[in-house]
């Protein structure tokens, strides 16, 4: 099942994205083989304030950033 994030978590992304000089999001698997309205409301976000989307494979960060082998 999926989860929301918590309300104070959400606030803190939206403000580092309205911060940012060059905002980038990085998603995992769920940006594109997720659910479909994972992908809607990611694409909404990124067209409507024009920020590029990249995709990683897993692990999303590599295991010298995360310490997991």
């Amino acid at each position: 099942a999926a989860s929301i994030p918590a309300q104070a978590v959400l606030e803190a992304a939206a403000k580092m994205l309205a911060e940012a000089e060059k905002p980038l999001i990085i998603t995992g698997k769920g940006g594109s083989s997720g659910a479909p309205e994972y992908f809607d409301a990611l694409a909404k976000v990124a067209a409507d304030y024009a920020i590029p989307v990249t995709q990683v494979g897993d692990p999303s960060l590599p295991t010298w950033v995360t310490g997991i082998a």
